[in-house]
């Protein structure tokens, strides 16, 4: 019966926002926003020349330069506050952190499948200083450059980069790996299960073979990775796509959604606490019936301890097999 009223109450909580919603839209809200376009007029005509005007600002996720379109249809998620300009290509999988900048409108950047943008990273090839560079690689033989040949960031499969590195125009094999802080030269490589110490600066044109870790300014060898370490990397970018996941899910949350979230948790703030195991009893699917609702309760309010039931009396684990791996 509690948990009947306890639903019709969200119910009829929810009924009463929907409607209040829909008054606020219909006639409420027109004649507010009326009101203040009204009084922004009149308050510009007094101002004159002084007066400010208030420019909106497109997000930056999702930015068309020239004719080129950024491809994002495949990624995990793109931080809200991440810029994408351009000729920017995004593997299944794959992720921009809060803060990173791609700027495909000077140079083509493709990420491949399950690879981590960390924040505050910066993607771009600076311009020269007598002119624009070629967006796109121009064909060689009349022929389009193969993917092998491509010239811009190209970052493969499974690749993490860290926070707050500047990356030129470089490739970054499968599975390698990029230190906080790095910056990383133009023509560079990182090889298959290579990695780039954090604060390291790869000049141009250096190349990080496999099995190895670079650090310095400039970077230099450091030593041979070892085998725990090859597999931390593979592990570091699994943890790194589920939190990108749960990031993904916060942030594409409706108003709605949000909304519903604060009144679960007001609800939870006031339940009461035999209703709430109760609850949490029916919804794994075991039955509630008189005796398990006393013997909850009395768990619940006395701190009830196995050392006060009689040995002659089996507990009501014992009689109901079903609750025997329930602990509360």
């Amino acid at each position: 019966y509690q948990r009947r009223v306890h639903g019709d109450l969200q119910m009829f909580t929810r009924a009463i926002f929907y409607r209040i919603e829909k008054f606020m839209n219909s006639s409420v809200g027109p004649k507010i926003r009326k009101l203040g376009q009204a009084i922004y007029r009149g308050s510009s005509k007094i101002a004159g020349p002084q007066n400010y005007q208030d420019q909106l600002v497109r997000s930056l996720r999702f930015r068309r330069f020239n004719k080129d379109y950024p491809n994002l249809l495949s990624a995990d998620w793109i931080a809200p506050n991440a810029t994408v300009i351009g000729d920017v290509s995004i593997g299944e999988g794959s992720s921009l952190w809060h803060g990173v900048i791609a700027r495909g409108d000077t140079v083509s950047i493709k990420i491949g499948k399950n690879s981590i943008v960390q924040d505050l990273t910066y993607l771009n090839e600076p311009l020269p200083l007598q002119g624009f560079p070629t967006l796109k690689p121009s064909p060689v033989g009349g022929k389009e450059i193969e993917k092998s040949e491509f010239q811009g960031i190209n970052i493969k499969d499974n690749v993490v980069i860290g926070p707050q590195c500047r990356i030129r125009k470089a490739t970054f094999e499968s599975n390698s790996f990029v230190g906080a802080k790095s910056t990383v030269g133009n023509g560079c490589i990182i090889e298959s299960y290579a990695a780039l110490a954090a604060g390291a600066y790869l000049q141009d044109g250096k190349v990080v073979p496999s099995g190895q870790i670079w650090a310095g300014n400039p970077a230099k060898y450091l030593r041979d990775l070892t085998v725990e370490e090859k597999l931390a990397i593979v592990e570091n970018v699994e943890q790194l796509a589920e939190l990108a996941r749960i990031y993904a899910l916060e942030t594409e949350k409706t108003e709605r959604e949000v909304l519903d979230e604060k009144l679960q948790h007001i609800y939870k703030q006031y339940e009461d606490p035999v209703e709430a195991y109760a609850q949490n009893l029916w919804e794994k699917g075991y039955p509630m019936d008189e005796e398990d609702m006393n013997y909850i309760d009395h768990r619940a309010r006395t701190q009830y301890s196995n050392s006060f039931v009689s040995e002659k009396e089996p507990s009501i684990f014992e009689s109901n097999p079903d609750l025997s791996l329930i602990h509360i």
